[in-house]
Formats: structure tokens, sequence, C-alpha cells
């Protein structure tokens, strides 16, 4: 009796054990299949507990061996029928799937749908098999299943697809149609085909036929309906679903697959709402192509297109300035519907005025209009006079402008949103908030309907006088506003306004903010956040963002995101870039907008400045007045063969160009540039021969063109004349300038709206306040002409008219000042120059340790992010590298900043008040003491260095050309933005890879590498631009970009090129601001290691401008004679005080005091820094 207790409690307590570790085991988080034979053998010996059935039954379906689907098939089995749930059978399905048990696999399915489960497990099996392109043992399922409801069945399918895998599978299904064709003797089936079921469930999915390929999708579509299976229904179904796509790419594949079925259009014709909806779309992307396609489908099907079709068609066209195919197809519009004078018909005869109004052409416009009137004898409506209105907008004509509207009112023309919108645009460019804001409330008076466009207004002439504050908080309390329209684009201002400013935080906060007001972010959108990128440099983290946002579809990349990009390489002097990018351009637009050419123009320049001091070094000097850039000359005058006004329809953006209208801002760009370089260059003769270019561009006399030439222009004529001391012609330049320059910043005083009164009640500023700065090249200019001429004493009476007009002088303006009254030989204006910079610039100088690197302080206002310009040039907290400086300076030229030159200047200054201390006494240097101690300690801390402006002005040496030096090789990424197959063309590559054949084997041609269809798709039916993004698209699909040359990690590269890779640390903190978007995919994060290390211009510490220029700056004083660098070891790398300048031991104690040294003189500690003069 005692034995069976002992066998029963051993088995218990090994029972106990085993169950103990089997339960171990299952709360592993790598599961059991690395232990499952041990595991199998726990349960066994556990006596196999029922209630650990379902949970090994889930570990083992994971598995694809053949023993543990027997043992998933045995816990499937000891779990009772009625205990059984769906995600049991999912399971025992699972494990029979990865094991191919066809037989098991379909009565699995059956009990699941027999026990109430519906088609989840018929559902499981067909999704494998789709993934897998096993169709026939998918076309045994189907029978088997074979669904009443084949619309349930594909809803429980879709969710379990893999995409990725259905694309790369499309291809097969295709052959299989194809074979289904091709097999003539088949015999008809009792069962529906699987594959036509599966095709026309993609053909009739949104988010399919949206994700794969256009390619695919009609190659898919030829063999669907060459197998017999394609019926009208399915076709217009897929058509209408492309259609209603707000993505430009998914509504460009309607257009291709309309146009490729054209030739059986007779037997399943569209419907009128097909064609509407195809010409609604048309004008929604603003494409022109396949317009009057669609015009002639409505003569074909329907006898004649509808008055709306027209109207679609004339507005697409009129607003890219296609003045023949609107004036075609209005006369077409008035053949079928005569010249009857309705609204209808006055809308139409609108767009005859748009069209020249689109291109800022005020008397081709006022001509139709005069038209229209004469011909209907009626008074046109008030959008007529708005499109008027829009002529002199677009034309810059401020008064003009506002002339019209005086009109308008004085006839009793109904003013309306636009109208209103229109005159608020331009007061709002201008800065003008005062009308802007008293435009707005006489509109809410006169009860006009309130429009997001008015309001966005405010927002911007806040930001036109750096209120961001204001403008922010205007676009917040907008956001409860009822208004008609989108409000995306105030915050776009808003962002393109922080872009400038280089604030990632609060560009960061403005894109958080969009999200929560649910504002859908557009193309300018992004567009803010790649300029944001490409002032920090971070050129090619932009151009990764680009192409990732326009491959998934959350953008259309235009040509001016390309320009943003291509400003970018110019920018940082990457001409392989440039021209990869250039060239995709071309190949996606059809041709260069006038932002491209223009960076062409700059790109070509610095290649040929480059030349020039190449030659300059070689030949021992050169004629610099007779230097000639070929390169950019040539590419010119092409430039200016080939211009269109109506490209700038398309891609102008005013924020390139400083507040000018097109009409002014082209071609005037394009000369400004070659003039200016030339202007430095003292060769009078190329200036006026390529001013007279101008004239002859803009069909102006040369005097006319002169009066209407933008300042830029006419400031760089004036450098010119300087130059060649030609100092009448200077002063006619300063007479343009300065009425340019009050005429453009004059408020206005007149309410041509308030058909009350004519005045403002308010007293305006001379000046507007966004227009202070204009004159500040042309008075650096003037003053050094006056200065020139023995005329100083006339600067204070220049500076007192300037000052009492409105304008402000900027640091560069007080700079030339100080310079100016320092190099003259008056003890009063020595001793004025030393007082002004005593009290203007001593405050904000950092000390000689600082300032040598061309570091200054940081304003308060100044964003952290600005450091990410210096890139590799590590600098103290709290300063401005000199890149920061440079930009802050010409952004805030209120700001005042000390420079070297200037020091250099007054340290010249004081040598000769030294020396004549010795004749006439040393009060007028106790004047100067006692003036200015401050600047005379820091000339005593002054370093001596081995550069041009010491070395001339201080000790009296003769100028020398500048040293050239070699350029590094640039990152190249041959893909450019949206190309195939990039790849990183490595240092000294003699072989250029052509981005569109990377990734074949050798010998393959590009066309082989689809064998598998006979017919190659094309994509002449549409925009160059939408054809390029259907063969990249094409290209992808087919997997023809290979990333060999783009590895994941840092272990696929080989050892001697990791060492040229710099840690990106610096590019992945902006990539990290623009993630929040979703904008950067992982897969591109890889690029990021091929970069190479920035090639820094080579700037002087002390000037901040780059060695290879003739002059520092446009606002420094040319120095005389040419200056032959003395080669004395003792200058070289040494930090010395100048004992020529006598000062006493305490002011050369102060001195050490200024230079931010502590416990150490500047003699006592050699800076290597100075070095930079020999090897930048």
């Amino acid at each position: 009796m005692g034995q069976p207790v002992i066998s029963e409690d051993v088995e218990g307590r090994s029972d106990s054990w085993a169950r103990d570790s089997l339960m171990e085991l299952l709360s592993k988080e790598g599961g059991i299949l690395g232990q499952a034979d041990r595991t199998w053998q726990l349960y066994m010996f556990a006596g196999q507990p029922l209630d650990l059935n379902k949970v090994l039954l889930a570990e083992y379906s994971k598995s694809e061996n053949e023993t543990d689907n027997a043992r998933a098939k045995h816990l499937f089995l000891n779990i009772a029928l009625e205990s059984r749930s769906a995600e049991d059978y999912s399971n025992i399905l699972k494990s029979h799937l990865a094991t191919g048990q066809w037989g098991e696999v379909a009565s699995v399915c059956q009990q699941t749908e027999a026990n109430g489960h519906g088609f989840s497990g018929w559902a499981m099996a067909l999704a494998h098999c789709i993934d897998r392109a096993n169709w026939s043992v998918a076309q045994s399922l189907y029978e088997a299943v074979c669904p009443v409801d084949g619309f349930k069945l594909w809803d429980c399918i879709l969710p379990l697809l893999d995409i990725n895998l259905l694309s790369n599978n499309l291809p097969d299904l295709s052959l299989q149609l194809q074979s289904r064709v091709n097999n003539t003797v088949e015999e008809e089936r009792t069962w529906p085909l699987f594959i036509k079921y599966m095709t026309s469930k993609i053909l009739a999915t949104s988010n399919l036929v949206e994700t794969i390929s256009t390619d695919a999708l009609l190659r898919l579509l030829r063999d669907y309906h060459s197998a017999g299976f394609l019926t009208h229904n399915q076709f217009w179904n897929l058509i209408k679903t492309l259609q209603s796509s707000e993505r430009r790419s998914t509504f460009v594949r309607a257009v291709v697959i309309y146009r490729d079925f054209d030739s059986l259009m007779d037997k399943m014709p569209p419907s009128t709402q097909i064609l509407h909806h195809f010409l609604k779309q048309l004008v929604h992307f603003n494409i022109t192509a396949n317009v009057e396609y669609f015009l002639d489908q409505y003569s074909r099907y329907h006898s004649k297109p509808p008055a709306l079709a027209y109207r679609y068609a004339l507005t697409v066209f009129s607003r890219n300035a296609d003045s023949p195919n609107v004036t075609k197809l209005f006369e077409q519009y008035v053949a079928h519907y005569g010249e009857l004078v309705t609204a209808q018909a006055w809308k139409m005869r609108a767009h005859l005025l748009h069209v020249h109004a689109k291109t800022g052409d005020v008397h081709a416009t006022l001509v139709e209009f005069g038209k229209l009137w004469r011909k209907t004898n009626r008074r046109p409506p008030t959008h007529c006079w708005n499109i008027l209105l829009t002529a002199y907008a677009n034309a810059g004509d401020l008064r003009g402008c506002f002339a019209r509207l005086k009109m308008m009112v004085e006839r009793k023309v109904k003013l309306d949103s636009y109208s209103f919108g229109i005159i608020m645009g331009m007061c709002a460019h201008r800065g003008d908030i005062d009308t802007v804001l008293e435009a707005l409330n006489m509109a809410k008076e006169q009860k006009v309907q309130l429009t997001t466009p008015m309001l966005d207004t405010v927002v911007e002439a806040y930001c036109s006088n750096k209120n961001m504050k204001m403008a922010e908080d205007f676009a917040e309390s907008c956001l409860s506003i009822d208004a008609v329209g989108s409000k995306v684009r105030m915050w776009n201002v808003l962002l393109w306004n922080y872009a400038f400013e280089m604030d990632l935080e609060s560009i960061s906060r403005i894109r958080s903010r969009i999200d929560a007001a649910g504002i859908r972010p557009d193309d300018m959108t992004y567009a803010a956040f790649l300029t944001s990128l490409v002032l920090l440099r971070q050129t090619d983290s932009a151009r990764r963002i680009l192409r990732t946002l326009s491959r998934n579809g959350q953008l259309h990349a235009a040509q001016l995101h390309y320009v943003l990009i291509l400003y970018g390489y110019v920018r940082e002097r990457n001409r392989d870039m440039v021209h990869i990018i250039l060239r995709e351009i071309n190949e996606r637009f059809g041709q260069s907008g006038p932002g491209a050419h223009f960076l062409h123009l700059m790109s070509q320049l610095q290649r040929d400045l480059r030349l020039t001091h190449e030659a300059q070094e070689e030949e021992g000097g050169l004629n610099l007045s007779a230097v000639h850039f070929t390169h950019a000359e040539r590419l010119l005058a092409d430039i200016i063969k080939e211009f269109n006004p109506t490209q700038l329809v398309k891609v102008f953006h005013k924020f390139s160009a400083h507040r000018l209208p097109r009409a002014t801002a082209y071609p005037a760009n394009y000369y400004d540039g070659l003039i200016a370089q030339y202007a430095k260059k003292g060769n009078l003769e190329r200036v006026g021969t390529l001013f007279n270019e101008y004239a002859k561009a803009r069909g102006l006399s040369v005097e006319a063109a002169r009066e209407k030439a933008p300042l830029s222009l006419i400031s760089n004529l004036m450098l010119a004349h300087l130059k060649a001391d030609e100092f009448e012609k200077v002063d006619d330049c300063w007479r343009i300038a300065y009425r340019q320059a009050l005429k453009l910043g004059k408020p206005l005083t007149e309410r041509y709206w308030n058909p009350q009164g004519t005045s403002s009640a308010t007293t305006r500023p001379r000046l507007l306040p966004a227009y202070r700065f204009e004159l500040s090249r042309p008075l650096t200019l003037y003053m050094r002409s006056l200065t020139y001429r023995n005329m100083v004493t006339r600067i204070d009476d220049v500076l007192a008219e300037v000052e009492a007009d409105g304008f402000s002088l900027t640091t560069y303006n007080w700079s030339t000042f100080v310079q100016m009254l320092a190099a003259t030989d008056s003890p009063a204006n020595i001793l004025r120059a030393f007082t002004i910079f005593e009290q203007k610039f001593m405050p904000s100088f950092p000390g000689w340790n600082h300032f040598r690197n061309a570091h200054g302080f940081k304003h308060s206002g100044v964003t952290a992010a600005i450091d990410l310009m210096e890139k590799r040039r590590p600098k103290p907290r709290g300063m401005l590298g000199p890149r920061g400086r440079k930009y802050w300076s010409k952004r805030y030229p209120e700001f005042m900043q000390p420079t070297y030159v200037t020091l250099v200047y007054l340290a010249a200054a004081l040598l000769r008040v030294r020396d004549n201390s010795i004749t006439v006494g040393t009060a007028e240097l106790s004047a100067l003491n006692d003036a200015a101690p401050n600047t005379i300690a820091a000339i005593a801390a002054m370093p001596r260095l081995k550069e041009k402006f010491q070395g001339v002005l201080l000790r009296g040496r003769t100028e020398r050309w500048d040293s050239v030096y070699p350029e590094e090789e640039r990152f190249v990424w041959t893909g450019g933005v949206l190309g195939v197959g990039g790849r990183r063309r490595l240092p000294n590559a003699a072989k250029r890879i052509d981005p569109l054949t990377t990734g074949l084997p050798p010998g393959a041609d590009a066309d082989d590498a689809e064998t598998h269809q006979s017919e190659q798709p094309s994509w002449l039916t549409v925009d160059s631009e939408d054809a390029f993004d259907l063969q990249a698209e094409s290209a992808l699909f087919t997997g023809r970009e290979v990333p060999t040359d783009e590895p994941l990690d840092d272990a696929s590269l080989s050892d001697d090129l990791l060492d040229e890779i710099p840690k990106p640390d610096v590019a992945e903190q902006a990539d990290e601001i623009i993630s929040e978007l979703g904008q950067h995919d992982a897969s591109e994060a890889h690029e990021q290691l091929h970069e190479l290390p920035e090639e820094e211009e080579d700037i002087h510490p002390l000037t901040s401008e780059p060695y290879n220029r003739s002059e520092p700056a446009d606002q420094q004083p040319e120095l005389p004679g040419a200056y032959q660098q003395p080669h004395d070891a003792s200058e070289e790398g040494q930090v010395q005080n100048h004992p020529e300048l006598g000062l006493s031991e305490e002011l050369h104690q102060k001195a050490n005091e200024l230079t931010g040294q502590q416990g150490e003189t500047l003699e006592s500690k050699p800076d290597d820094t100075s070095k930079r003069d020999e090897s930048p």
C-alpha cells in the first residue's frame, strides 16, 4: 500500500518541476524556438497541461520546421472544439502555410468559416499566396472558397497584404494575364479565375493604385484588358479614383492611362463628368499640357465643349501668360457661343486681360480693357478693374495702381475683397503697416467680405518691419476669424522670415502650431524649411529632404525648390553639384527659369574670377582694368537671347529679389553681378558696354535706363566711375540713387478708397521704416568720392540731409565715415574719427583675442542656429563667427560692429599725429587720449600681422596680389535631387557615372532591365516634369537604384574611405529640426556618411572676406600701390606691440586688458592663428 503513494508523490514533484521549467521558458522574450525540443519534452513531462496548449501553439506556429508543425497540429487538436478562438485557427493556419501543408490549409480554412469566423482563414491563406506570387495555389484556394461576397473577402485580404511584396509581384501577375491571352486552346473554366478577381480588386482599391508605380499599373491594365477581363465600369472607376487625388503625381496617372486607352474610347466614350473633372484638376495643378486634348475630347464625343470647359482652359493658360492660346481659345468660344454680353461672357473676356496682367504689361492690359469696353458699350464689372490693378501691381507701379483705384471710386465701381487685397499686398511688401491696417478697417466699414489674402498682408507688413512678435500674434488671432480661404500663407510668411533669421526654434514652434491648428502645409511651407537649411550651409541635407518629400508625395518639387538647392551649392562654390542640379532642372522642366539662369551665371562668374586670380599669380601681376570674364559673358548673352518675361510668371518669387517687382528684377539681376565685378576691377569699358546692353534689353535709352535701374545697379555704376576718378558721374549716380530711394520709401498720404476724403488723418513719417537703410551702399561710395576730392567737410551736410529725410546710417556707413576722417591730415577730423569710433564701436569691441579671428559679440536677438554656418570654425560662446557676423550685419545693419580695417586706419592716423607731435607738441595726442582712451588702448594692443592693410597703412609697403589656394574636392552626388541610382563621386575619379544606368550588370542596357514586357510606356503626353517623375518612379520600381555607394553603416566602408568621412554631427542637428515633419526618410540618412568636409572660403580672419578678392568689401577703401609682402621671419606668427606708437606703460597695460586674456599679455603668448595668412 505504501509503494504507490511514494510513486505518486515522485510523479507529482516531476510534473511540478517540468511545468515550472516550461513556464520559465515561455516567459523569456526571445521565445521558445531556440529550445523547441526541450520545450516539447517539458510539455510532455508536465502531462500536456491543457491550459498551455494555446500559448505553445502560438509559439510553434512561428516555426518553418515540419516537426514543429506536427507539434502545432497536436496542440491544436488538443484544444476543445468549443474553445478554439479565431487566434487559434490563425496560428495553426500560419504554421501550415509556413511549411507548405496546402492540404491542411484548405481544411483549416473550411473549419474556420464553419465555426463562425468568416473569411479570415481564406484571407490569410490567399494573402500568403499573393505575397509569394503562388498563383496556382491561390487559384485552388479561391475555387474552394468560391465566395458569394467577393467584396467581403477582399476586405479581409487587404489589411494582410505586404504592399512592397505586392508591388514586386505585379510583373509576375501581368505574366499570368499574358499567358491567359496566349493560351488559345485553353478550355473555358467552370470556376472563376483568381487572377481576374485579384486584378479587379487591385484596380478598385485607391491606396493600392496610388502606391503602385504608373508603369506597373499601366502594364497590368493593358494585360487585364488583353485577357478580356476589363469592363467599362472598372476602367472609369479607376479613372475617377485617380482623378480625385490631391497628389499631382496620382492625377497624372489618370491622364496617362486615359490617353494610353484612347483607341478604345469609341467603344466606351467618356462622360462629360469625366472630362469636366480632368479640366478642373488641370487648373488646380496649373498644368497646361493636355488642356486642348480634353477640349477636343468634348468635340469628339459631345459635339462641343461646354462654356465651363472653355473657362477652365482660359484660366490655366492665362495664369501661365500664354497669350496665343488664350486668344485662340477665346475665338473658339465665341464661334460656339457668340458674343452675348452676359456675366459668363465677362468672365471669359477677363482672361484676355489677365494674360497680360500676369506679366505686368500694363499697356497691353489697358488696350484690351479699352477694346472690351468699346465692343460691349458697357462698363466692365469689378473683377475686370481688379485685373487692371493686378497689372500695375505686377509692374511695381504703386502710384499707377492707386490712380486706377481712384478712378474706380470716382466711377462708383464697388470695391471687393480682391480690390482691397491687391493694394494691401503692394503696401505690405513695402512694409507700410499703417496703410494696410487702414485699408483693412475701411474694407470692414464697407462690408467687404473678409478673406485670408487680406489678412496675410498684415502679417507680411509686420515681418517687413522685422516686428515678428506682432506678426505672430496677429496670425494667432486670425485662427479664430471666419475668413474665406486658406490660412497657410500667413504662416508661410512667418516661416520664411524666421528662415532668414536662422531661427530654427521659432521655425519648429510655427510648424507645431500649423499642425495643431489643422492647417495643411503647402509647397511654400516646405520651401521655407529648405531655405533655413541652405542658409545654414546644410545644402546636402536640404537636397535629401526635398528628395524624400517628393518621393513620399508630400510635395511636388517645383523649380523654386530646385533653385533653393542650387543657391546653396553656388554659395558653397560646389561647381560639380551646380552642374548636376542644372542638368536635372533642364531635363525635368524642359528649360531653366530666371532664378536658375541667374545662379548659373553667378557660378560661371566665380569660375572666371578664379581663373583671373590664377593668371594674376602666374604672370606676376595683371592689368585688372583689362580683365574679361569670358565664360560669364558668353552665358549672359545666351540667357538674354532666350529671355522671355512669361518665364517669370511661374518661377518668380519675391523673396529672391528684395522688394523688386519682376519687371525690374529681371533682366537687371543678370547684369548686376557682372557689372559689380568689373567695377571692382576698374574695367569701366566693360561696365559701360554691359549697361548699354541692359538698356537695350529693357528697350530704353541709356539715360532712361539709368533713371529706372535698381539701386544695386546704380551703386555698381558709382563704384566703376569712382575707380576711374569720374567724380562728376559719381555725383550724377548719387542723385539718381537718392531720388529713387526717396520714391521707393515715400509713404502714401492719400486714401483713394475712401470717397469722403483723400488724405490721411494721421501724420505719416517722411520715409517708411523698411527703407531707412536703402541708401547704405550708395552713401558709402559717395563719402569715398568726396574724400578723394578733399571735400570731407561736405560729408557732414550729406549725412544731415540723409538723416533729415528719414534714412539711417548703417555700421558700414559709420565705418567708412571714420576711415575717411582718419585718412585726412586735419587734426580736427582725426579727433572726430576717434570720438565716433569710441562712442559707436568700442562698446562692441571684443578684444583682440577674439577680434583677430573675426569674432564679434552676439546681439541679443541672434539665434543659436547661426553657429551652424561656421561648421569647422570653433569659437567661444557668446560670440559670432566670421560668417555669422557678416550675415547678421546685412540683416541688422544698425548693429554697430567694429572692423579691423577701420582700426588700422585709426592706427595710421595715430602714427601721423605722433610724428607731428615732435614739431607741434603733444596737445593733439593728449586730446585723442582724452576723447578715445579705449580706442587708443585697442590700437596699442593691435597684433603685428603679415597682411596688406598693416603693410601699406602702417609700414609703408606696397600692395601685392592675393595668393590663390588650390580648390578642395567637393562632395558630389550624381543623382542630384530626384535622379535615380546616384553615386558618390570619389575624389580624382576619372570616370563619370550615369545615374540612370547605375546598378545594371556590365554590358547590360537600361532598356533591357525589364525583359518580360514588350511595349515600353510613353510619357510624351504629359509635362516634362511629370514625365521625368514617371521615369524616375519606373526606375525605382524596377530596382535600378542599387545602393552600392550608399552603405547603411560604417562597417560596410573600407578603412581608407572611412578616414575621409567626418562625423556628420552638424548636418544631423539640422536634420533633427526637420525630422518632426516626417520628411527625412531613414533610408536616406546613410548618404550623410559620404560627405567630405566642406571647403571653407579662404576668409581673412580680420576682414571676414575671401583672400582671393582684389578688394575686401565694397565699403572698404582701396589701398594704394602694389603691396610687396616682406619675407621677415620675425613677423610670421608673432603677436607684437607697435613700439613706433610710443604709448605709455599705463596705456599698454590697458591694451592688454582689452585682449581678453587672463593673466598674460599678448607678447607672452604667440598665437598660431596668425599663420592663417599663409595656410588658410
